[in-house]
C-alpha cells in the first residue's frame, strides 16, 4: 500500500492534488503547516511527498521537503520564479502547477516509484506493461 502526503497552504491546491493522488495511492493526507508535516511524515511514512511553498512560514517547497523528509521522494509544485530558484533535494521532481495525473505519473517514473501506485485509473498509453 502506497501513501502520499500533501503539504500546501492553498486549500484549492490541496483539494485538486488530493483528487489526483487518490487515484494512484492507497492513502493520501494533507496538511498546511511545517510542524504538522514533520509529525505526519514520521507517523504516516509516505512514499511520496507533494510540496508547495509555505509563504506564511517563509519557506520554499524545496526547503519544506528538506526539513520534513530528508531524502524521501518528493514532487515540488513551483510556479514563477520558484521554479528556478535554489538547489533541489536529491529525490525530487519540479512540476509547474496545475498538477495532472500524467504529470504525477511522469514524476513517479523519474523517481522510480511508478511500480508502487495503482495504475488502473491511468490512460492505457501511460500504464506500464503488466509483465514488468
Amino acid at each position: 500500500m502506497a501513501n502520499a502526503l500533501i503539504i500546501t497552504e492553498s486549500a484549492s491546491e490541496a483539494f485538486h492534488t488530493h483528487q489526483i493522488l487518490t487515484e494512484l495511492f492507497s492513502e493520501v493526507k494533507a496538511c498546511n503547516r511545517l510542524a504538522v508535516a514533520k509529525e505526519l511524515f514520521v507517523s504516516f511514512k509516505p512514499d511520496l511527498v507533494v510540496v508547495s511553498d509555505l509563504s506564511s512560514e517563509c519557506v520554499d517547497a524545496a526547503s519544506v521537503l528538506h526539513q520534513v523528509s530528508g531524502d524521501a521522494a518528493g514532487v515540488l509544485l513551483c510556479a514563477g520564479l520558484g521554479a528556478v530558484m535554489g538547489p533541489d533535494p536529491i529525490r525530487s521532481v519540479r512540476i509547474v502547477p496545475p498538477l495532472t495525473v500524467s504529470g504525477v505519473f511522469a514524476a513517479l517514473e523519474k523517481l522510480d516509484l511508478a511500480r508502487i501506485v495503482s495504475q488502473t485509473s491511468l490512460p492505457l498509453s501511460t500504464r506500464r506493461p503488466a509483465n514488468d
